[in-house]
């Protein structure tokens, strides 16, 4: 079994009520961090997985649950003599100010260049999420976001800054980054109202461009 089969099926065991640690492809090492409090019923809801791709030793998988499939969740699993090491979980919401076409070509044959999109997302969250540098945003913005007027850009310029500021987040240190032809994930390390956390930020791109973006709750 590939990588992506084993973490699915140790996601759908956690969705059913079924103990991580019970799993064959759970080493007993394993360092779990799930976010999600499961709920007795779950094993009656549906599980769809939109994104799932490996990146040397890891699995990044993003799948839909719930009875109506509209919770968002990303998983990330490490995996080593083909166990799993380490798992980490986050909800996740689409981004307001990104148009949305997370669903469109999702099995596209198109290929992009994966490190040159790493790099795309690597530069996006030094100077936006962690620097804040406000005053070059609306340009970085132009150069990575597929906007479709001068208006869009003005739009998402306001929003990056209302999502930064109210919601309380500092992002300190981009410490991971995945990715598999046009989707992107960055794992940093910040703050909540001063309380240490993670944050998961995941990306789609075209043509070197972002056309959407869904971040951690």
């Amino acid at each position: 079994m590939t990588s992506i089969e084993k973490a699915k099926q140790v996601i759908r065991g956690i969705s059913t009520g079924d103990a991580l640690f019970t799993s064959p492809f759970v080493s007993e090492r394993c360092q779990s961090q799930s976010y999600i409090k499961e709920k007795k019923g779950r094993e009656k809801c549906g599980i769809v997985f939109l994104h799932c791709f490996e990146d040397h030793n890891y699995a990044i998988l993003h799948s839909t649950y719930g009875l109506d499939n509209k919770e968002e969740r990303i998983d990330v699993f490490q995996f080593e003599n083909g166990q799993i090491i380490s798992h980490s979980q986050k909800l996740i919401r689409t981004f307001k100010g990104l148009p949305c076409e997370c669903l469109e070509d999702t099995n596209s044959t198109y290929i992009e260049s994966i490190e040159i999109n790493k790099a795309v997302i690597r530069t996006f969250s030094k100077i936006v999420l962690i620097k804040r540098q406000f005053d070059e945003l609306k340009l970085i913005l132009n150069a990575a976001v597929n906007m479709q007027s001068k208006n869009d850009a003005d739009e998402l310029e306001k929003q990056w800054i209302e999502f930064l500021f109210k919601t309380d987040r500092v992002y300190k240190r981009i410490y991971q980054i995945f990715g598999d032809n046009n989707i992107v994930l960055a794992v940093s390390e910040g703050l909540i109202k001063g309380i240490p956390t993670n944050f998961f930020d995941l990306f789609k791109l075209k043509n070197r461009k972002i056309i959407a973006h869904w971040n951690s709750k």
